[in-house]
Order: C-alpha cells, then sequence, then structure tokens
C-alpha cells in the first residue's frame, strides 16, 4: 500500500491510498473461489464452474464487494501512516476501477484541526465577577420552590385578574381580517406578568372577571422572533374562561421537612439554599471568567474553520430550536421558519 498527502486547504486534506496490483489480485482470486463453492450454475458440479464464467455472471458484485473490502481493511492504516487525526466523517472516493492486474486507487478526503501559534497568554487581564449571594437570591428561590409545589384552585366569583394570575383564555388572532390560525388557542393558560404572547397583552387582562371578552390590539417588534408576527399589528380577540391564584404552601418546619427529612427547620433550610446557590455561583463564575479568557486569546488568533465542524453545530442549533418549539406546542412551520433561516441568522 502507498500513500500520498495532497493539502486542499489549511483544515481540509485528500489521502490517495494505491493498492498494488499483486494484494488486488489475491483478493480477486479469494472472492472468486468463495462465489465458486456456493454458485448454482446449470451444467455445472457445484464448485467446478469455470471463472471466466463466474466473471461473467458475478464480476460486479464480486468487484464492489472486493473494493468495500480492501478500502476497510486498508482505511485505517492509511490513516495512521499519515498521522493525521479526522475531526469529521471522511469521504471515500474510488478513483479507479478495480481490475485484475491492476493497482487499486481510491481517494479519502477528511478535515482536521486547524493549526495556529498560541499568541502570549500571560499577563492577560480579565474582570472576574464578585461572588455575591444575598438575601434576595435566597427568597427568590425559596419562592420559586414554594410555587413548584403550590396549587391551583379558581378565585372567587368577580374577582378581577391580578398580577401573578393563572388565566384561562380563548384567543383568536388577526393579521387585519386574516386569520392567524397558529396563533389561536382554546382552553390557553397564560400567566399575568410572564408576557409569553406580549407584555401589552398580558396588562391588558389585568382587571378582567370570568367571561368578559376583550379586543387587545398588540404591536410586535420587527425582531420578534416569530415571523408571522415581527413588525405586524396583531388583533386578538380573548375570552376569559376562568381566573386561578397559585396558592403556596407555607413556609414552616413542617413543608422543609417534607422536602427533606434531614433539614431541622426553617433556618436549616434557608442556610442549605444559600450553600446550592453559592456553589452554583461558583461554577458560573468560573465558567464565564474561562470563557472571557479563551474569547480574548481567540481575538488574537486567525484560523480557518472546517466546514464540517460548522456544518454539524448549525444542525445542533437547527436541533435545539426544533425541539424547543415541540415543547411550545408548535414547530418551525406554524412558526413561518425555515430551517435555512434558522441556519442563517446563526451566522
Amino acid at each position: 500500500m502507498r500513500t500520498n498527502l495532497e493539502d486542499i486547504s489549511s483544515v481540509k486534506k485528500k489521502i490517495m491510498v494505491v493498492i498494488e496490483a499483486d494484494n488486488v489480485d489475491k483478493k480477486l482470486d479469494e472472492a472468486y473461489r468463495d462465489v465458486q463453492k456456493k454458485a448454482r450454475i446449470p451444467g455445472f458440479r457445484r464448485g467446478k464452474v469455470p471463472r471466466y464464467i463466474l466473471e461473467k455472471r458475478f464480476a460486479d458484485q464480486v468487484i464492489d464487494d472486493v473494493s468495500t473490502a480492501l478500502v476497510k481493511e486498508t482505511f485505517a492504516d492509511a490513516i495512521k501512516e499519515i498521522d493525521i487525526v479526522p475531526i469529521t466523517e471522511p469521504v471515500l472516493n474510488k478513483e479507479t476501477q478495480l481490475r485484475q492486474g491492476e493497482d487499486f486507487t481510491y481517494s479519502v478526503t477528511l478535515e482536521v484541526r486547524p493549526t495556529f501559534d498560541l499568541p502570549e497568554y500571560m499577563g492577560i487581564e480579565i474582570e472576574k465577577e464578585k461572588l455575591v449571594v444575598d438575601d434576595q437570591k435566597v427568597n427568590d428561590r425559596i419562592e420559586k420552590i414554594r410555587e413548584a409545589r403550590g396549587s391551583l384552585s379558581s378565585v372567587e366569583e368577580g374577582r378581577p385578574v391580578q398580577k401573578g394570575d393563572f388565566v384561562v383564555v380563548n384567543y383568536e388572532a388577526f393579521d387585519g381580517d386574516v386569520l392567524l390560525e397558529d396563533m389561536t388557542a382554546k382552553g390557553a393558560v397564560i400567566r399575568i406578568g410572564d408576557n409569553r404572547i406580549h407584555s401589552e397583552f398580558d396588562e391588558a387582562l389585568v382587571g378582567a372577571t370570568r367571561g368578559d371578552k376583550r379586543e387587545v390590539s398588540v404591536v410586535f417588534d420587527e425582531n420578534d422572533s416569530r415571523p408571522v408576527l415581527a413588525g405586524k399589528k396583531i388583533r386578538f380577540n380573548v375570552e376569559v374562561v376562568d381566573i386561578k391564584s397559585l396558592d403556596l404552601p407555607d413556609l414552616d418546619d413542617d413543608f422543609v421537612k417534607q422536602l427533606d427529612p434531614s433539614l431541622k427547620d426553617v433556618e436549616d433550610f434557608k442556610n442549605r439554599v444559600r450553600e446550592i446557590i453559592t456553589e452554583e455561583e461558583k461554577r458560573r463564575i468560573e465558567r464565564e471568567t474561562k470563557t472571557k479568557l479563551l474569547e480574548s486569546i481567540a481575538d488574537k488568533v486567525d484560523f480557518e474553520l472546517p466546514q464540517g465542524v460548522v456544518n454539524n453545530e448549525l444542525e445542533a442549533i437547527v436541533s435545539n430550536v426544533k425541539r424547543e418549539l415541540v415543547g411550545q406546542g408548535t414547530d418551525l412551520e406554524r412558526m413561518g421558519i425555515s430551517e435555512e433561516k434558522v441556519r442563517e441568522e446563526t451566522t
């Protein structure tokens, strides 16, 4: 086997692999002997079919099988001999037709890690965020824990919608006189203040009571992530079906012991929450500080990115976007976004 490395670019290489004729002939002979043992051809006993008959009948299959086998047998050794490590899936191409008595050549196109000179990084100054875990952060986390264990109940008749309420609504959305079916829902639950649709939508429902119907006009930002809404004035017809408040469990010793029997009391719980937040913040600050350092070094380095790596990253982003939309009960098509649009906006 002979190999030769061709530089297509600093990160893209092409390896030419030549398998000598002697090895090709040996593999072809082995393949035809195997076919001869199994072939059933009228007029010939099994194992006695002449080679030229086998070649007429099975040449295409034998050549394909042998060439594939030769590539599999030699590919790893070729990569090792050239001493490079591919970072994306190699692309194989048969450069010559496999023939008796001739060398067989195939090529492998692959991408490798970019090489560059690391600039001087000692002495680079990076501002590190000061770790602060105050009572507000602890109380906010405790409120989230209580909310996660709260229960929803309908408010008394006549009590209007307040910020923080969970409102069950039916609504239709119109762009002019055109109904936007993908922005229409029945029995949707909206928490006032989360601004899931728009802050003006939530604000317009404050003060409404059960059974109220309201018309709400919202002007969406030009950069709204939902193309069907971006830059448009949308009219919503909203009906308030129900109003629910979130009843939180009391923050007492019984509650914290239900969370973790090892906790003694509320004060112990607060200390535990503070410790958890402190560890989380330490890891976050370390992670962000390292990122800042790497970004500072990267600004001083110029190198070519392997296109395969870029493509893989883009596909991962597209997949994440699609997964998030499914979690929200929609998809790219309903949002009026193409996969290509996601890739373009990412780059």
